[in-house]
């Protein structure tokens, strides 16, 4: 009887694991993905706070200041009336005929300090006739959040006559003055910043 010859396998090739080599080339990939991994994350954090900030900045300041300029610059009159309120540092009441229907608006622009210490920008809108509120208000609310004006003592308003000087006498400057300068601070993630904005009074007679 003829025995057939057992072949040798070598079971050290195939059980013996990674080769020191195949362990290093697969710690190296890994560390590339963690790195891209990393890389990626860190991009995306960053953009996700820039649009953060963004939307703080637009809360705080960018949507009040373009609010309160655009109708500051059209306005017909500063409203010192019975029915307004007197320019101050703080507030600011002009007529404006925002739609152009020859009827006037009041609009009142106010930073507010809540009981709570939060600051605001507040906008308050009257049709008006004859001089006159009509109606309800047709809005009213914060148009601005995150306000540290009175917080700060910093005058959200400051006016100047023709001659470039600065009216200190509030009672003056329904008649005389010709431009604002608005200064809206605000905090925003924890830093405190004044943005200022000159405006003129372009539809005003003189």
């Amino acid at each position: 009887m003829v025995r057939e010859p057992r072949h040798h396998i070598d079971r050290s090739a195939r059980e013996g694991g990674f080769t020191l080599t195949e362990l290093l080339v697969v710690m190296g990939l890994m560390g590339l993905v963690l790195g891209a991994a990393y890389m990626f994350l860190n991009v995306a954090n960053v953009i996700n706070r820039s649009a953060q900030r963004e939307a703080s900045l637009a809360r705080a300041v960018t949507t009040p200041m373009l609010t309160m300029e655009r109708l500051l610059m059209q306005n017909s009159a500063i409203d010192d009336s019975t029915n307004g309120s007197a320019p101050s540092a703080y507030s600011l009441c002009v007529l404006t005929d925002q739609n152009g229907d020859d009827q006037l608006e009041q609009h009142t622009f106010t930073a507010v300090r809540a009981g709570n210490g939060a600051g605001y920008i507040d906008s308050v809108t009257y049709a008006t006739a004859g001089g006159v509120r009509v109606g309800a208000a047709r809005q009213s609310g914060h148009i601005g959040f995150d306000n540290a004006n009175i917080r700060d003592l910093v005058a959200l308003f400051r006016y100047y006559g023709a001659d470039g000087v600065e009216i200190t006498d509030y009672g003056a400057v329904a008649s005389t003055a010709v431009y604002v300068v608005i200064q809206l601070r605000a905090t925003v993630d924890g830093v405190t910043e004044t943005h200022t904005d000159k405006v003129m009074f372009r539809n005003r007679e003189r």
